[in-house]
């Protein structure tokens, strides 16, 4: 009530004009403060109630989008230990039965290799690692598998499950018998009308991909995300697969023979003088641009390592990013590797060392230590990364084979 306001029977207090009107000013601004508390009030309970209603909303889509997920976990740990037993960090946390399959996490493992070989030996393929459901039984194992890389191919193919496969990659090379299966596209962008043509009871893909996933869910069909960044990852693929396929014991006779052999190699380069090496992915011919190379946490700069050589960019942020010119001046490499998917013919050789000259100043080009990686098997993180490590380390050592 402002104080011109006036009840029958009311009689104001006789005070000066000027303290009446400072008076009523005061409850003015109180009044006024009061409706702009209540005012607010009501905005942030509004915004709140809009808040519940959207997280309600996200939490049902979640529900019914991975309905059915299992979840692979690193468990926190083994966060930044060199040598984590595959045992003891990989966890399965299934989130409702086995109905799809979402790995993540793993990509941020840091394994050493030598441990590796040496727990993997000890522990094998167990069951208990893999992540499928307790109740899956011989009859659940799927019929019909895509393999959405090349990669995944190859891995299912050598597991003995390659009868089953009704979908590969357009990449997909090798084995032979991939070639007469159904392609569904690229990795990226996949034929989404020819996948559900196949009517798959399993999808099996590399790394993230949540358009893929989503994918899937709509139309419930079983989708596993397989990492494939680390050599450790690559090495884990057959048992994860194998545990979804039913292949356990396939599975882990297959990995025991990668690391005996990848062991041997090591071996073999043992004691020897290591060079600094530098790798780089196909490139344009005719200049020396686009210089694509590998960081550290890629399983091929790991199988260079293996094979005995320094990858040169090995503190780069990034797993296949552009280097400069100047920057290759600074790192000064004694051998150049360059990656090809096909054989590189005499005259192509030339036009490509011929490139190089412009930068003559290099070791490696001083050298002439430009050598060649070639074959369709060279990227691809599946059975055959042995012959990829072995022709690396004739190439950074032949004395050694």
């Amino acid at each position: 009530q402002c104080c011109d306001s006036q009840e029958p029977g009311y009689e104001p207090t006789k005070m000066k004009p000027e303290s009446r009107d400072n008076e009523c000013g005061q409850q003015k601004e109180e009044a006024s403060s009061q409706h702009k508390r209540s005012f607010v009030l009501a905005l942030l309970l509004h915004a709140l109630s809009l808040l519940l209603v959207t997280c309600l909303h996200v939490w049902k889509r979640t529900q019914s989008l991975y309905q059915n997920t299992i979840v692979l976990t690193r468990k926190s740990s083994c966060a930044y230990m060199e040598f984590p037993a595959r045992a003891n960090c990989f966890e399965v946390e299934a989130v409702r039965g086995y109905g799809m399959a979402y790995f993540r996490g793993v990509r941020r493992m840091r394994i050493s290799l030598t441990m590796v070989l040496m727990v993997w030996a000890l522990t094998g393929c167990s069951r208990h690692e893999m992540p499928v459901d307790d109740t899956m039984d011989a009859d659940s194992y799927p019929l019909r598998i895509v393999c959405a890389t090349p990669g995944l191919a190859e891995v299912v193919f050598a597991l003995g499950a390659g009868d089953r496969v009704v979908g590969v990659s357009d990449y997909t090379v090798w084995p032979p018998e991939a070639l007469s299966v159904s392609r569904i596209g690229g990795w990226a962008h996949p034929d989404r009308e020819r996948l559900l043509s196949l009517q798959p009871d399993l999808i099996l893909t590399q790394g993230l991909h949540e358009p893929l996933v989503q994918f899937a869910a709509r139309h419930d069909i079983r989708i596993a995300q397989i990492p494939t960044d680390t050599l450790a990852d690559v090495l884990a693929q057959f048992c994860v697969v194998g545990g979804l396929i039913g292949a356990d014991e396939r599975a882990a006779g297959i990995t025991a023979d990668l690391e005996n052999a990848l062991q041997d190699i090591r071996v073999r380069v043992a004691g020897r003088v290591v060079p600094r090496a530098v790798l780089f992915l196909e490139r344009p011919e005719g200049v020396l641009r686009n210089l694509t190379t590998v960081g550290p946490r890629t399983f091929i700069s790991e199988l260079m390592t293996l094979a005995g050589g320094e990858n040169v960019f090995a503190d780069v942020v990034g797993d296949y990013p552009q280097v400069s010119r100047e920057a290759l001046l600074m790192r000064a490499p004694e051998v150049i590797i360059e990656l090809h998917g096909e054989p590189v013919g005499a005259v192509r050789r030339e036009r490509i060392l011929a490139d190089w000259q412009a930068l003559a100043s290099i070791p490696a080009v001083r050298q002439e230590r430009i050598v060649f990686l070639a074959g369709d098997h060279t990227m691809i993180p599946g059975p055959r990364i042995v012959e990829t490590a072995r022709e690396m380390a004739r190439l950074l050592h032949p004395e050694a084979f």
